[in-house]
Order: C-alpha cells, then sequence, then structure tokens
C-alpha cells in the first residue's frame, strides 16, 4: 500500500475536508472548538517570544495544534506559518529604535554624546549586544554586533549613526 499523494489528490482531500466542514451539522462547534484551540496556541507562542533568539540562522517555529483540528492545519497553513518569528524581528527593530531613542535622550541632557551607555544587551539576540562608540569627530554610531542574516533584506538596519547631538 502507498501513502504517496500527489498534488491534485491532497487539493482534492483539501476540498472534500472543507465541504464536510461547512456542510455537516457540527461543523459550528468544531470550528469553534479549532479556532479556540489555535487562539491559546498562537497566545502560547506569544509568550515565549522573548526566548527565542531571533538572531540564530535557524530559528524556526510551529503551532502545534491538537491533533484532531484538521481545519488550521489543512486550509491555509502557510499563512499562519512563523508569524511570531515575524513578530521577534520587529521586536528586535523595536528594542533598536528604543536604544537610539535613550541614546539621544541623554545627549540632550548632557549637551553632547554620553562617553558611555548602559545596558547594552539584547533580550531577542542573547549571545549578542549593541555596540556604541562615539568617534573623535563626534559621530556617535550604535548597531548590533554581527548583524543577523535576514537583517541585511530589510528596510530598517539594525546600524545608526548621527553626527550632532540634540540641543
Amino acid at each position: 500500500m502507498s501513502y504517496y499523494f500527489d498534488i491534485e489528490e491532497l487539493a482534492n482531500y483539501q476540498l472534500f475536508l472543507l465541504s464536510f466542514l461547512i456542510n455537516n451539522p457540527l461543523s459550528k462547534p468544531y470550528l469553534r472548538f479549532s479556532a479556540i484551540d489555535y487562539y491559546r496556541k498562537m497566545n502560547q507562542g506569544l509568550e515565549q517570544l522573548p526566548t527565542i533568539n531571533i538572531c540564530l540562522p535557524k530559528e524556526t517555529s510551529t503551532i502545534n495544534l491538537a491533533g484532531w483540528n484538521l481545519f488550521y492545519e489543512y486550509i491555509s497553513p502557510t499563512s499562519w506559518t512563523n508569524q511570531d518569528l515575524k513578530a521577534a524581528k520587529r521586536m528586535l527593530e523595536l528594542e533598536f529604535t528604543q536604544k537610539i531613542l535613550q541614546v539621544k535622550k541623554l545627549a540632550k541632557q548632557q549637551g553632547k554624546w554620553p562617553d558611555s551607555f548602559p545596558n547594552l544587551d539584547s533580550k531577542f539576540c542573547s549571545d549578542r549586544q549593541y555596540i556604541y562608540q562615539v568617534t573623535e569627530d563626534g559621530t556617535m554610531t550604535i548597531s548590533l554586533e554581527k548583524q543577523p542574516e535576514w537583517a541585511k533584506d530589510r528596510d530598517l538596519p539594525l546600524t545608526y549613526s548621527d553626527r550632532t547631538p540634540l540641543k
């Protein structure tokens, strides 16, 4: 007996499953329980965001739904894949933006770029720190040490330089 499915058979199975779920009198409670299961698993994933090291090249995320929850598994699994990783990447970008704003706030208070900056650890790249430097010509640079591969293709670089402090 062969368990090999071709794409057409798989598509037909998904259409059959969808038709069965829609036309079955138990479909409404089943879909509600499926949605509840999916919601709970997504919330668990969000709670684990701070523990994900987003800078690792092979960091992946999976949603382990209940075995009976076929709806979200077969209808559109690609639309939910790695959504928590996307959120963690955004959180790293927000963390970087906060570091920049903190440096600017200190510069505004002191009237110049501070010589050092506290708390350069990253919550989302636990094996890396932010590098803060002020050159002799007065240019301040803050960046994440060893940029992750995915950051090279993003609109928001994880490096920032500014020559004049806020007054």
